[in-house]
């Protein structure tokens, strides 16, 4: 192997690998958040990889070019007449390879992720306000949001202005004069930056994810926020499985839940519609008896405004589709909105410890989504944060939302509780 040439590719490879990798984490994160930033490990790690793995690929096709195998009759020789030729069909080879793991590097870099779906859109024929003239919905992103307005929560944002309602987003910390031009306050997978996603990263993030999970916010922050919610402000409060539960903790007790810091099991509140349930399992060849039974037992729906929305003129909630989320125990006063199955239970899981040791939870009394009116504020809080949204997952980009073929009634749901929370009914 010539060490010269060898080192060459790799001063190449090394530099354009690393390049192409950091455009493509910046690019990704800018669509699905708003924010670009690159993930200079994922990029880092590629670069050397590659760097060393093509070198050695195109040092064995050039050594396996330049020195063929003979026919039988034919002596072994360094200068045979087709070399050029195989020479030629080495550096179309090589230039094959580099072009297709650069592609891999890109392919790689955004397969498995989650990402908005920005093509989705519920149509709107009878909005509560005219276009850009409702209250004030203000989403947070200020405290290493998993969902902000321009990333994953890019249709909920869509969904509500569609309603007349304006959004911004909340890039600076919770104080009286961030607070006093927001109407509603949403607060949607926010997280500490000890727990912080890795972009690009899964195993990094899931590490991250581990136990303990500190607050998000800091104290003079929860109490401006409790203190707007007493004397009329709005806040949507929604969390997810763990760790966002545990980064909330403090928020929700004082709003008045207490969350469990962990998953609980439910997918499906209410009944679907018997078309989406035949539709959806005929796609995946189940009967629709095993989609139900996959589904397992659906939770119940409260009865509430949100629930029922405007007489005469919007469909009641029938049901609600959840892609898996965390339970919470309400006090007096939050009236219930997504009710638990009997056959629901919470987990608290951790790779430190053996499954068979993890702590499991019967979830009587338990809810998925609550509204409570305290002081003169008004309050939702919500146990998973997919059922708002419409998001696009792995390399089939299956849907995850409201774009999923079962949660026909989800956008509807969502609009309400903005709605009631603007005190629109």
């Amino acid at each position: 192997m010539n060490i010269k040439k060898f080192l060459l590719d790799m001063a190449m490879i090394i530099p354009i690998t690393f390049v192409v990798a950091a455009i493509v984490t910046y690019v990704y994160s800018l669509i699905a958040h708003g924010s670009g930033s690159v993930n200079w490990e994922t990029a880092f790690t590629l670069a050397i990889i590659l760097g060393i793995a093509l070198p050695l690929t195109r040092a064995r096709i050039a050594r396996i070019g330049r020195y063929p195998a003979a026919p039988e009759d034919e002596p072994t020789s360094r200068c045979r007449s087709d070399t050029p030729h195989i020479l030629i069909k080495e550096e179309v080879a090589m230039r094959s390879i580099t072009l297709t793991t650069l592609f891999f590097i890109a392919g790689a870099c955004l397969y498995a992720q989650q990402v908005p779906d920005t093509l989705f859109a519920v149509p709107n024929e009878n909005p509560m306000y005219q276009a850009g003239t409702g209250p004030v919905v203000c989403i947070d992103a200020a405290h290493h949001n998993f969902h902000t307005l321009e990333g994953r929560y890019h249709a909920f944002g869509r969904l509500v202005r569609g309603d007349g309602f304006q959004t911004r987003s909340l890039e600076q910390s919770f104080d009286e004069y961030t607070l006093e031009n927001c109407d509603v306050v949403v607060v949607v997978g926010a997280l500490a930056a000890e727990n912080a996603v890795v972009e690009g990263d899964p195993e990094a993030t899931l590490s991250r994810w581990d136990y303990p999970h500190p607050p998000a916010f800091e104290p003079v922050e929860v109490r401006a926020l409790i203190k707007w919610l007493h004397t009329g402000g709005s806040l949507l409060l929604i969390m997810d499985h763990a760790p966002f539960p545990g980064a909330v903790s403090d928020l929700a007790a004082l709003v008045g839940v207490i969350p469990l810091n962990g998953g609980a099991t439910y997918r499906l509140f209410g009944e679907p519609d018997p078309e989406a349930i035949g539709a959806v399992a005929q796609e995946i060849g189940y009967s629709p008896e095993q989609l139900r039974q996959a589904l397992g037992e659906p939770g119940g729906l409260g009865d509430h405004p949100i629930l029922r929305g405007r007489e005469g003129i919007d469909r009641p909630v029938r049901s609600i589709m959840t892609f898996g989320g965390t339970a919470f125990l309400p006090s007096e006063g939050v009236q219930p909105l997504l009710t638990l199955s009997a056959e629901a239970f919470g987990l608290v899981s951790t790779p430190d410890i053996s499954q068979d040791l993890w702590p499991r939870y019967t979830m009587t009394g338990w809810i998925a989504g609550g509204a409570v009116e305290t002081g003169q504020g008004r309050a939702v809080v919500l146990g998973e944060a997919a059922m708002c949204t419409a998001q696009l997952r792995g390399a089939d980009g299956s849907p995850m939302g409201m774009n999923h073929p079962l949660s026909g009634s989800n956008p509807q749901f969502c609009l309400n509780v903005v709605r009631w929370l603007a005190r629109a009914f």
